[in-house]
């Protein structure tokens, strides 16, 4: 070996579930927690792949400053109405518009929340921030009653 290691690639959510889905269909007990697993990981990417295939919107400066993201936070179109145009200062269009979008992403965000707490009983808002990448896993696990020991 000459001690170079290949490429690998990005870490994304699409390929963790892509390992989570091998490991799964490698398992012999189709019974199992690990089946039950999978059907719930299958479930979430169904649920998040319909939520990403939707748009969001979101307003400021009452109404008049439109944002509209997709499932995935962007930005596809941005209306400033000509009333935006006529009442506010200059120097405020930029934040409105900072803010439409801001309100646009909200929106996905709560959905997203949403469809996390329907399809894996997990809550976002309530949950204490954790920054210890094995304290996530070990309580995803917990949460997921996947214990590979048992």
């Amino acid at each position: 070996m000459d001690g170079h290691r290949p490429a690998e690639e990005p870490h994304t959510f699409d390929s963790f579930l892509d390992s989570v889905r091998q490991s799964l269909q490698a398992q012999t007990d189709p019974g199992g927690p690990l089946r039950r697993l999978h059907e719930r990981l299958q479930a979430m990417t169904a649920r998040f792949g319909e939520v990403q295939s939707r748009t969001f919107q979101g307003l400021a400066a009452d109404g008049q400053i439109t944002a509209e993201v997709d499932g995935r936070g962007k930005v596809l179109h941005l209306d400033i109405s000509p009333h935006a145009i006529r009442d506010l200062r200059a120097d405020d269009i930029g934040p409105a518009c900072v803010e439409a979008i801001r309100a646009a992403r909200h929106a996905l965000s709560e959905e997203l929340s949403a469809e996390l707490r329907e399809t894996a009983d997990f809550d976002l808002t309530t949950a204490e921030p954790v920054s210890d990448p094995v304290e996530i896993w070990r309580r995803a696990k917990e949460a997921s009653g996947w214990n590979p020991r048992s």
